[in-house]
């Protein structure tokens, strides 16, 4: 590449090269889970004992109390909680069957998800 006539940079080698765009209905993961955090925690376990009987009370008793206080926000806030934690659903997605873009679908995911960390922690 030239810049005022002098070269600039450096020529990529094919080996640094992106490749071709994959195209129409090419998803990108906005999950935020790294792919190495998904396998360690596939690996992980299978490597660790069956949960006790009382580890196993007090995770449905949590999940019971997280299902609870998730039905008691604001119904926007809700509909985004299930979407794209429980659905898999994007931000954009959301936000065009709400017909908000985004960015506030973001903003009001952090705001519901404030309101659950209070309801559930006793703040």
């Amino acid at each position: 590449m030239l810049y005022q006539g002098k070269p600039i940079g450096r020529v990529a080698s094919s080996a640094r090269q992106a490749g071709p765009f994959p195209g129409p209905g090419f998803r990108v993961d906005r999950s935020g889970a790294d792919h190495a955090e998904q396998i360690h925690g596939v690996t992980e376990g299978l490597t660790q004992s069956p949960p006790r009987p009382e580890e196993a009370l007090e995770r449905e008793g949590f999940q019971g109390a997280l299902h609870k206080a998730i039905a008691k926000l604001p119904e926007r806030e809700r509909i985004i909680i299930e979407r794209t934690y429980f659905d898999g659903a994007t931000l954009g997605e959301v936000g065009a069957e709400l017909g908000v873009n985004e960015s506030r679908v973001c903003q009001l995911r952090t705001q519901a998800v404030a309101r659950l960390k209070a309801g559930l922690l006793g703040d």
